[in-house]
């Protein structure tokens, strides 16, 4: 409406100021009648004819000069008139126009401010709330987190208080077979003296030949035994077996790594356990032969068999360094390579498969060793124990059995033996036997006595093994008892977590409160804003009726400009 009424009003202007333009142009009209009529005065003068009629039309435009005078004052002053009452109208819409645009500016400006505090109180309203929420979730899982860790904690701490029980008895129950077993084997070393005693003061040669008998039958008994198993290959696996047996079907074949060996009975343990298995793979001339022989074995489903080409394999030598720092340690032996007897043709297959390998007297010795060359091959010692590359260590009680290489010894052994227990007997068939139940009591009783030592050293074996275990699962145990903890205390701060929302919850209580005032604030607002509009309404229907008499006065300054315009085109009529 405001902008309506400021349009209409530069309307009246613009009509106001063509009105003073015809206003100026009917002056300057004027001043030309006032021109003519001087004009026509002079040629009074100077015509000396004067007539009736030049000064009836004199008369006539002295009459119409005066009543154009007049109608002009009578127009000036009205157009006067007509910008007063404009002048006077445009003031009152000014102030109607300020009335407005302050009412409504006002409220409206208050009611926006109020009402953008209260959208930003909701947007903080909701951040808060999520604050909350995700603390609340937050402090949550933790404790049901620490809830579980606890849980765990407790778990692990028996679980490691019942390993250590466990160690602990098993340590005490390892020092008291120790302790029996020095017992023992301190009575089995007073038999053994006791036993050589009564050897060694034995005279009564037939005892000794008895003795001599059974060995002699036992050793002829076994050495046949052992020379059909051997002759029979009993101790090979199946498919190296088969390959033995069909040697002369086949080509290339030499024989087992085992038959082609010939080891002193001192290294006879540390060479069988260094080669392990090795010791039935099977020698063979070339990869062709190899091939052979492996489709013969898969033809006829006869088992597997590893083969060693004698064209393929190559030997293998230690580092001299190496060599020369293990031969000034305490307990150096040789090399394992070194220890076995073989044919110049075999003898890269050997170096092959024990050119690396040392061997020593003990254990202890051997780790001393190991150490002193950095742990950089294998090792073993007489009795079987191995520190593998790298300082792992294997050995233990082994099973009772006859190995290849033990049977090969053992029956070389035996037929030695047999020669000189056939050489005794004939020198000891008066041997008596008074002594032999003695004896063989003694015996009984020491092999008693070593059984129990024997069984000893497996249990006490046994309860190192146990020990060790239960200290893997106590260090363990003390590993994931340290995680817990550290996964316990991992920087989250409980406390703080529970104040600050305390805080997000004291500051959406302050919101709530806020939230309710402004929302009274804004409905009363709004209730003040209405009650605003029902005035302005009122203002806006005096500015209509204002406009109303301003295009009245238009129109009449429209009228005035026309009659001031007729009167000013009047033509005056010549003498």
């Amino acid at each position: 409406m405001i902008q309506t009424a400021k349009g209409k009003r530069y309307e009246i202007d613009q009509q106001l100021e063509k009105v003073n333009q015809k206003l100026i142009e009917s002056t300057e009209q004027v001043e030309k009648l006032s021109g003519q009529y001087q004009l026509i005065e002079e040629r009074q003068k100077n015509q000396s004819q004067a007539n009736a009629r030049i000064e009836e039309e004199q008369a006539a435009l002295e009459r119409q000069q005066a009543q154009l005078e007049k109608d002009m004052q009578a127009v000036e002053r009205t157009i006067s008139d007509l910008k007063e009452k404009r002048k006077t109208l445009n003031h009152h819409i000014q102030k109607l126009e300020d009335q407005l645009y302050q009412s409504d500016e006002s409220i409206e400006e208050t009611l926006e401010q109020s009402k953008d505090t209260y959208y930003q109180l909701m947007t903080e309203q909701a951040d808060v709330n999520n604050d909350i929420r995700f603390l609340t979730r937050t402090i949550d899982e933790h404790k049901v987190k620490q809830s579980r860790l606890d849980s765990r904690l407790t778990e692990a701490y028996n679980q490691l208080k019942e390993a250590q029980h466990q160690i602990e008895t098993m340590s005490q129950q390892r020092h008291d077979k120790q302790q029996r077993m020095q017992a023992v084997q301190q009575q089995s070393e007073q038999f053994e003296n006791e036993l050589a005693q009564i050897q060694q003061n034995q005279k009564d040669d037939e005892s000794r030949l008895y003795q001599a008998y059974r060995y002699n039958d036992k050793l002829k008994s076994r050495i046949e035994s052992m020379k059909i198993r051997e002759e029979d290959f009993s101790h090979f696996y199946q498919g190296v077996k088969a390959v033995l047996q069909a040697k002369n079907q086949l080509t290339g074949i030499h024989g087992a790594v085992a038959q082609q060996i010939n080891v002193s009975n001192e290294y006879t343990t540390a060479i069988e356990t260094a080669l392990g298995a090795t010791t039935q793979h099977v020698i063979v001339t070339d990869e062709r032969a190899a091939r052979e022989a492996i489709n013969y074995l898969k033809t006829k489903r006869l088992g597997r068999a590893t083969f060693l080409p004698l064209s393929v394999i190559k030997g293998k030598k230690l580092d001299v360094s190496l060599v020369r720092i293990a031969e000034q340690q305490a307990g150096f032996i040789t090399i394992a390579s070194d220890a076995v007897q073989v044919d110049a043709q075999y003898r890269h297959i050997i170096d092959n498969l024990l050119g690396r390998t040392l061997i020593v007297d003990t254990l202890k010795h051997a780790n001393e060793i190991a150490r002193a060359i950095q742990y950089k091959t294998r090792i073993v010692t007489l009795e079987g124990e191995i520190v593998n590359p790298g300082g792992s260590m294997t050995g233990g009680g082994t099973q009772q059995r006859q190995t290849i290489l033990g049977q090969k010894d053992e029956l070389n052994r035996l037929q030695a033996q047999l020669k000189q227990y056939v050489a005794q007997t004939q020198a000891l068939e008066q041997a008596c036997q008074k002594r032999k139940k003695e004896q063989d009591d003694l015996s009984q009783r020491y092999v008693e006595v070593q059984q129990q030592y024997n069984q000893l050293k497996r249990e006490l074996h046994d309860l190192a093994l146990a020990i060790d275990r239960y200290t893997e699962i106590e260090q363990r145990l003390k590993n994931e008892h340290e995680e817990f903890e550290f996964e316990k205390n991992d920087g989250y701060q409980a406390d703080k977590s529970e104040a600050t929302l305390v805080a997000k919850q004291k500051r959406k209580d302050e919101i709530e409160k806020e939230l309710n005032a402004l929302d009274a604030q804004i409905k009363a607002m709004t209730e003040k804003n209405k009650e605003g509009k029902v005035q302005t309404t009122q203002l806006q229907q005096q500015l209509h009726q204002y406009q109303s008499d301003l295009a009245v006065i238009k129109e009449r300054l429209t009228t005035q400009q026309q009659l001031s315009l007729i009167h000013i085109s009047e033509p005056t009529r010549p003498y």
